[in-house]
């Protein structure tokens, strides 16, 4: 369907956070139009039953269509899957149409707190932990934002569900199209490499992300990892009244001394003795995780239990198998090369299956590893980029075309006592549809390969 959109909101994006965005205009009775590249009949159907017509996207090129298309539009909605070349952007501006996230959105009609976390590595994790220890404590949660389900959406039922707080894990994407997106707390976990195929410099991206802290005021908290000096950076460049906050290892905030999780007010949370996951990441996302919800009011007993039980997330340092005496470790959720190091972190002797679809990255950032590595197994789009960032180093590196045949030949390079770690650095969009697909398939190439060997 093309033409000109009568409605003064445009929607980008007819998926789920194009939907969630919908219901809720469907609700307050205002205008929406929506459009999308590939819309679908089911699309455009789910959307007319909520009383909005989908449109198709004119042609990049086509600059006179689109200013056809959005001569009445006075807001634009953008979906976080919409990548930086879209011309709806170019357009908007060129049009000087106001274009924002729906967090923003989110954010204008929430009636509870809304806790933000951000960072390149670990927000699922730490989003997680925060969830179920303030619901443990009795303060009535909900996981949303790039976790799953949409902000705006976790927003608008809020007052129905009895929800008190929410807890949203927020992209970079999210973050540079707000303006106005003011959290009660704010945690930055960390900074690396990523996403340089949708922010145009590493600049831009880090500036999406200080974004979280932008609209912050005295009865807000911002929350830094004191480990991570670009993240420590911005947070000594705050120029806000907040209360500010810091965790990890050089933190004389939320600390760790003598193995122990610690408050700022010296109470133990946990040893890390207790936690079944106690690689220097797992702690540090333990530490994010009580952080916040001690600030936000829950409890040190709630967390102690939270910490206890919390064996990991699919695909994210995940120990699969001991077969063959060695440990099988899946990580496919890393997609970054700074994911990959913090894996690599405190291990020796690792045989790293690595390589995908490069998101614009410096994967020669890999190199740093070397001392926790043996051998490199690369595959995918980047393969040889992958063998390029060990070259003239002591690692044994091959090729593989295949997650079987990677898999089979980390095996045969490896030794018990050894690690196999599928830790790629990259997207999966060249092989699979996502990590988890990608994670699946070598967890099911381990085990057949252990069938093949009993």
């Amino acid at each position: 369907m093309e033409g000109r959109l009568l409605s003064p909101i445009l929607m980008v994006g007819g998926g789920i956070t194009g939907a969630a965005v919908a219901e809720l205009y469907c609700e307050s009775g205002m205008d929406l139009d929506v459009i999308d590249d590939r819309p679908t009949l089911e699309m455009e159907e789910k959307f007319r039953h909520l009383g909005f017509d989908v449109f198709l996207s004119p042609e990049v090129e086509d600059e006179d269509k689109w200013r056809e298309l959005l001569s009445s539009v006075e807001r634009t909605i953008v979906s976080p899957g919409i990548p930086a070349s879209h011309p709806v952007f170019t357009m908007s501006a060129k049009m000087e149409i106001d274009i924002v996230s729906e967090i923003e959105l989110a954010g204008e009609i929430s009636e509870v707190p809304i806790v933000a976390i951000t960072g390149t590595n670990g927000k699922t994790t730490i989003t997680t932990l925060v969830s179920r220890m303030l619901n443990d404590s009795g303060i009535r949660t909900v996981a949303c934002g790039n976790i799953g389900r949409p902000l705006v959406s976790a927003a608008k039922a809020a007052k129905a569900e009895d929800t008190q707080t929410l807890i949203a894990e927020v992209s970079s994407f999210q973050l540079a199209l707000t303006k106005t997106f003011h959290p009660h707390i704010g945690l930055w976990c960390n900074l690396g490499e990523d996403h340089l195929d949708w922010h145009p410099d590493f600049d831009h991206y880090r500036n999406s992300k200080a974004k979280i802290w932008e609209n912050l005021d005295e009865s807000d908290i911002a929350i830094a990892n004191a480990d991570d000096p670009l993240v420590l950076e911005s947070l000594a460049m705050l120029k806000k009244e907040c209360k500010t906050l810091t965790y990890g290892y050089k933190s004389k905030d939320y600390k760790v001394v003598n193995q122990e999780l610690m408050t700022p007010f010296n109470e133990v949370i946990i040893n890390t003795y207790e936690l079944k996951r106690r690689s220097v990441i797992d702690v540090s996302n333990a530490l994010a995780a009580c952080a916040i919800s001690l600030e936000a009011g829950g409890k040190i007993e709630s967390c102690k239990k939270v910490l206890e039980e919390f064996t990991g997330l699919s695909h994210r340092v995940e120990q699969i198998s001991n077969f063959g005496g060695i440990e099988w470790i899946d990580d496919s959720k890393a997609t970054t090369p700074s994911a990959v190091l913090a894996a690599l972190k405190g291990r020796s002797q690792v045989i790293l299956i690595a390589g995908g679809r490069n998101k614009g990255l410096d994967l020669s950032l890999l190199r740093e590893g070397c001392s926790s590595i043996h051998g490199v197994i690369a595959i995918g789009e980047s393969q040889d980029q992958i063998v390029d960032a060990f070259l003239g180093l002591n690692v044994v590196v091959d090729k593989a075309d295949s997650m079987e045949e990677a898999v089979t030949k980390a095996y045969r390079i490896s030794s018990p006592g050894m690690t196999i770690l599928l830790s790629p650095g990259t997207a999966s969009f060249d092989w699979y549809s996502n990590y988890a697909e990608r994670g699946d398939d070598f967890k099911k190439c381990v085990l057949h390969l252990s069938e093949q060997e009993s």
